[in-house]
């Protein structure tokens, strides 16, 4: 009798080790922000990094963050990460959110289009896409003196939010450039979160 109980006991530790190995197998840890950035390798004209890292809540160098974003701002995010370049009349932006959950990053989304589609000053170039856990917008927007455009792609997968912004002269060769690194983007954001 002392010994089946013994053996259980083992039996039910091993099968406890088990689970708890098994579930630390299967959760897979989160990719870092940085990773999902396209670098300054990948964009197809020459440019200088301004500035990379972390994003601070009340940075307002950032799209989303609490100060020059009340009218949006909805959660805070637990991660934030930039990387901004610079070429001859040329600007590129890269911006990515990490959110608790799935549900906050799409709220975020969803505050930040009705925002700019009740904005004068912003042109869609696209409608908004939604399909299951994805919200994505493309838009076109010109500075008020008219001698810039700025083209803006904000998608999210997951708990991740992400902008990326193309500025230059109005012209192909601006939104051409826009459209190499949305799907570039696109792309390196599919790999790092499967």
């Amino acid at each position: 009798m002392h010994k089946r109980r013994i053996v259980w006991g083992a039996a039910a530790i091993a099968a406890l080790c088990l689970l708890l190995l098994g579930s630390s197998v299967l959760a897979q840890p989160e990719v870092p922000l940085s990773e999902m950035t396209l670098g300054e390798e990948k964009i197809p004209v020459e440019v200088g990094i301004l500035s990379e890292g972390q994003n601070p809540f009340d940075d307002p160098a950032h799209p989303i963050n609490e100060v020059s974003s009340k009218e949006f701002f909805v959660h805070p995010y637990r991660e934030g990460y930039h990387a901004q370049y610079q070429g001859t009349g040329l600007a590129i932006g890269q911006y990515l959110y990490r959110y608790d959950t799935p549900k906050q990053a799409v709220e975020q989304t969803e505050a930040f289009v009705e925002y700019v589609q009740n904005n004068d000053k912003v042109k869609a170039l696209a409608p908004v896409v939604r399909e299951a856990a994805v919200d994505r917008l493309i838009l076109e927007v010109d500075d008020t003196e008219g001698t810039g455009r700025y083209y803006w792609f904000i998608e999210n997968k997951g708990n991740i939010l992400m902008m990326l912004m193309v500025g230059g002269l109005p012209g192909e060769s601006t939104e051409s450039i826009f459209d190499n690194l949305r799907l570039q983007l696109e792309e390196q954001v599919e790999s790092a979160t499967r």
